[in-house]
This record gives C-alpha cells, structure tokens and sequence, in this order.
C-alpha cells in the first residue's frame, strides 16, 4: 500500500490565532495498493491555542466565585497529605490550615517554604480545574492532587518545579467559561 494523495487543512504557518481560540484541524488521505485498489479516510482533531486560569490572588478574593464542593472553610489535608516534616516553627502549613489560608501562604527557605509556594499554586489549580474543567490544562483534579502529593513527599526542587509549571497554568487568561 501507498498513499497517493494526502491533503490538511486549516492551520497555516504565521496565521494569527485568537488567544483563547481553538482549531479544528482535518486531513485526508488517501492510499491505493498494487491493484489500484484505493481507499479515502478523513480524521478530524481539535487543538486548544491557549487555557483558562485564575491566580491564587483572585481565588483568595473572591471566595464566593469558589466551584462547588470547594469551601474556603475547607481543610487542607481534606485534598492534599501534608507529610511530617514541612511544617514551618510558625506552624505553616499545618493540618489545621484551610484552602483558604494556603492561598495566602508566603512561601520562604527549605522545603517548608517550598511547601507552601507549592500548595498556594495547587489550591488554585484545584479550584480552576474544577472550575474550567477541560479548559484548563491539567487532567483532573486527580491528577492534580496526585502529581502535589509526590512532591510534597519529594524534595524543595521537585515541589518548586511542579509550583512553576501550577503556576504557568493559573496564569492563563481569566475569564468566564467560554
């Protein structure tokens, strides 16, 4: 078999795209065999330009806008395991502590301070996952708590690369749902 004929349309190099656009991309092709035997399929995908995403700032300030089932009253360790060992001698992050006060955690040294830098961008990658649901670049909120979980028992790099890229992700563009 051969393909003879293969044709795509849609994206064109250094066609400009809106920011919160999507593509649908669909190609063609077409393969013969020695008997000139031919057969046409077509596929379709669509591609996602950009994101939606909220930072910890607006989430810490606008708690009614929060996605059920998230409370700002919520604890911390109802969706993250803080593993012994990352508690600051101000007791931050603690068990005790809520979504609501990770979103204000300061960040600092050690793997406390990355700790806390990690679960600020976590709490808000939670609560735009929920939120934006598929227009937000992670997979689920389970992953999300899984991929936080490992870092939190990993080391200060692990849980500040994994904040960078939480981060990245909650810096896309605030809006309503599309």
């Amino acid at each position: 078999t051969h393909v003879v004929a293969m044709e795509a349309r849609g994206f064109i190099l250094g066609t400009p795209v809106a920011a919160t656009g999507q593509f649908v991309n669909t190609a063609t092709a077409t393969g013969c065999d020695d008997d000139s035997s031919c057969d046409t399929d077509t596929g379709t995908a669509t591609v996602k330009f950009s994101w939606y995403g909220r930072t910890p700032g607006y989430w810490k300030n606008h708690p009614a806008a929060w996605p059920t089932p998230y409370l700002p009253t919520q604890l911390l360790n109802t969706v993250f395991t803080l593993p012994s060992g990352i508690t600051s001698p101000s007791g931050k992050p603690d068990a005790g502590d809520t979504l609501m006060t990770a979103l204000g955690y300061q960040g600092g040294s050690g793997t406390t301070g990355a700790a806390q830098i990690l679960l600020r961008a976590a709490t808000a990658a939670l609560l735009n996952e929920q939120y934006y649901g598929e227009w937000y670049p992670a997979t689920s909120i389970g992953a999300i708590t899984s991929a936080v979980n490992a870092a939190l028992a990993g080391t200060r790099e692990a849980m500040l690369t994994l904040a960078t890229q939480l981060d990245k992700w909650n810096n896309g563009i605030e809006a309503a749902l599309p």
